[in-house]
Parts: structure tokens; C-alpha cells; sequence
């Protein structure tokens, strides 16, 4: 995929580089020029630019761009709301935008941007769950109280260890479902038949209260609890 991406403070810096090292093509534009010089010791792509002036935006060709992600600061909001109004004329397939407050998220969804991702507030929730989970434990969000969680089996979790799909059924008893396996280097499509073993990291897929149901009593190893 290709992205653009807006603004390279420590946000947008750090994005920008991890979506290159995964293999993406990452254009990174920033109007301050001595940020782009020190952007350009770890990116490939980076162009001095104003984002809110829309011919500029054209001249970089931005709407051929897969995502753009506007990572503009807090304390220039009003240039991040309109780069974005300047993407949305330019006709960007999907827009990415950084808030820094609630206020700001709530102004950004009424615009009508795609996504809106406060950075802060995701690393706070993500770092509160990982640090009162018993076991390593990993989470991504798709919406609004609906999550994905990657679990690692322990020999404690004597309720799912050695047991199949069909037996453990999550999905009648916590109405939640196993997406995948990832036994050491194989990913695994799970069916009704597949063991889990010790070991496995578990992709579960379902809301929030569910979820955090299943994992309550995971913690406790209930054998009797499906």
C-alpha cells in the first residue's frame, strides 16, 4: 500500500518509519524544514510542503495515495482541520486524522474523516489492559466496543489446554470466537476439531464485556467454567 503522512513530530515520525520498515511506499511531507532534514536520516520519501495550501497537496498528486494520515500537533489544530478539508477536495480515498482531545475528535468526525485516532488515549488503554493481564495479552480495536485479542495459552489455562474448538465452544458461552492460531511459525484457520495447545496464541474475536468475561475466568483456570 501507499501512504502519505501529514505532520513529522513524534507521531507522524514514528508511523511513517514503521510503515516503511514493514515494506510500504510512505511519502512524508512537513512544512518545517528542519524536520524534514532530520526525517531524511530514517525515511526514504520526504518533501518540504504545506498541507494547507491545496495546489501543493496537487502537486504531490496526495488522492493517488491509498490512506493519508494527518498527524499534526496539538498546537496547530487549526492546521490540521484544514489539511484535512484540503484532502477532502483533493478527493483522498481515506483519511487518517490525529486528535489530542475529545473536542477535537468529536470536530474531526463531524467533518466527516474517515478515521480518528487519538494516540495518547489508545497507548494509555492498551498499556492498562496489558499490565493487569496475568498473561501476555495483546489487543487491537476495530470499532466501537469491538476488539480483537491475541492471548498466549499457559499450562494454567487448564479450561482451554488440550481441548478442542467444538468442546471449549466459546461462541455459545461467551458468544465470542476464535479467528486464528498462530502455533510457532504456522497460522492456523481454527475448525470444530483443532487442539489447543500450550504455547498457541489465540486471535479472539468479540465486544468488550464478553471478552473481558472469557479472560476473567481464564485468569482463574475454572475447569469447570465451559
Amino acid at each position: 500500500m501507499e501512504f502519505a503522512v501529514i505532520g513529522l513530530g513524534r507521531f507522524g515520525l514514528s508511523l511513517a518509519y514503521e510503515l516503511q520498515q514493514q515494506g510500504h511506499y510512505v511519502l512524508a511531507i512537513e512544512k518545517n524544514a528542519e524536520n524534514c532534514d532530520k526525517a531524511s536520516e530514517v525515511l526514504d520519501n520526504v518533501v518540504v510542503l504545506d498541507a494547507t495550501d491545496p495546489k501543493a497537496l496537487s502537486q504531490v498528486e496526495i488522492k493517488l495515495f491509498d490512506k493519508v494520515i494527518v498527524g499534526i500537533g496539538q498546537d496547530a489544530m487549526e492546521a490540521s482541520f484544514l489539511t484535512c478539508l484540503n484532502l477532502q477536495e483533493c478527493g483522498v480515498k481515506k483519511i487518517i486524522a490525529k486528535a489530542s482531545t475529545e473536542e477535537q475528535r468529536k470536530i474531526l468526525h463531524k467533518m466527516g474523516i474517515d478515521e480518528v485516532i487519538m494516540p495518547e488515549g489508545d497507548m494509555g488503554r492498551k498499556l492498562a489492559h496489558k499490565i493487569t493481564k496475568k498473561f501476555r495479552f495483546d489487543y487491537f480495536e476495530f470499532g466501537d466496543n469491538v476488539r480483537a485479542d491475541k492471548i498466549e495459552v499457559t499450562d494454567l489455562m487448564t479450561c482451554i489446554v488440550d481441548k478442542s474448538i467444538n468442546t471449549i465452544n466459546l461462541r455459545k458461552n461467551f458468544k465470542i470466537n476464535i479467528i486464528g492460531i498462530q502455533r510457532n511459525d504456522d497460522i492456523i484457520v481454527p475448525e470444530g476439531d483443532t487442539i489447543i495447545e500450550v504455547g498457541d496464541q489465540l486471535l479472539i474475536f468479540g465486544n468488550d464485556k464478553n471478552l473481558e468475561a472469557f479472560e476473567e475466568k481464564l485468569i482463574k483456570g475454572n475447569h469447570g467454567m465451559l
